[in-house]
């Protein structure tokens, strides 16, 4: 089968070499976007695969939360799907596959055809769900993940709130206008087909007018063209990632020693997120031992 692994990384350029070296194999291709704030450049990268076909996308700046990160999978993906792969991955730089590649591959060989997407099920009952897409998100980019930034009562924070609450009681609930749509919501990285990646990418327009001002949404917005497609049908409910979300719900753990069993026994495909510092003895034991 051929793969197409979509990475998206802003940092730790020891660990995307890492990332490369294990993905590296005739029948994969890395399609890789650099943060272009981040301090890393393509040629750091150079000769690093051996087989794997590497192609880096346009640099743009990407912003926690806001639609840039929409965006970004979406430029992935349209530059893979030229390829016509069997499946496409969207991970990060600080993700590494747990299994062989040869594993990875029986994997989805043996599960051809269906659809790896993450949903939260308990999602659609929590208050602040419907805010990420209902309510107009200007400002998404200059708070990223600060929760000081996020909550201040600064006299330009209040300002804009202000503007943003009259432009949402002026224009109302967004999703009203799109009632063809059952909005969902779960982990953002996937692994799908061709065809799932190729619609997708057929409804790039639509997905910039739904998506554009909304806040999180890259955890929306797959999940909600593939539920309200005739993929639904398709969505496996078997997990494909380790990820930690145990201490706080707004981003995963880094994972270290303490993982270590819980990751040896898991039959996760993929696992995240991995530091070059505080992961580097859970690395050691798990891939070079």
């Amino acid at each position: 089968m051929k793969h197409a692994y979509l990475i998206m990384a802003h940092h730790e350029p020891e660990l995307l070499k890492l990332l490369i070296e294990r993905l590296d194999d005739v029948n994969h291709a890395l399609y890789i976007h650099l943060d272009k704030k981040s301090k890393m450049n393509v040629d750091e990268f150079s000769g690093v695969a051996k087989n794997a076909l590497v192609h880096f996308i346009e640099q743009k700046s990407i912003y926690w939360g806001g639609y840039s990160q929409i965006r970004c999978e979406i430029d992935l993906l349209e530059a893979a799907v030229k390829g016509e792969y069997d499946y496409y991955h969207l991970i990060t730089g600080v993700d590494l596959p747990l299994k062989s590649n040869e594993e990875i591959d029986a994997f989805f060989y043996e599960n051809k055809g269906m659809e790896f997407i993450s949903f939260d099920k308990a999602a659609n009952e929590k208050k602040n769900f419907a805010a990420r897409y209902d309510r107009y998100h200007f400002f998404v980019r200059y708070a990223g993940k600060n929760v000081v930034l996020q909550k201040s009562c600064t006299m330009l924070n209040f300002l804009l709130a202000c503007v943003t609450k009259a432009l949402n009681l002026c224009l109302g609930n967004r999703s009203k206008k799109y009632d063809d749509l059952m909005f969902m919501k779960g982990s953002a990285y996937f692994d799908i087909t061709h065809a799932l990646a190729e619609y997708i990418v057929a409804q790039k327009d639509r997905i910039r007018t739904v998506f554009r001002f909304t806040k999180c949404c890259d955890e929306v917005f797959v999940h909600t063209i593939a539920y309200n497609s005739t993929f639904r049908q398709k969505i496996s409910p078997l997990k494909t990632r380790f990820i930690d979300w145990r201490k706080h719900g707004y981003s995963p753990e880094v994972l270290t020693m303490e993982h270590y069993e819980s990751i040896r026994t898991s039959e996760c495909l993929f696992a995240r997120k991995f530091s070059s510092v505080e992961s580097k003895e859970l690395m050691e034991n798990l891939f070079f031992k």
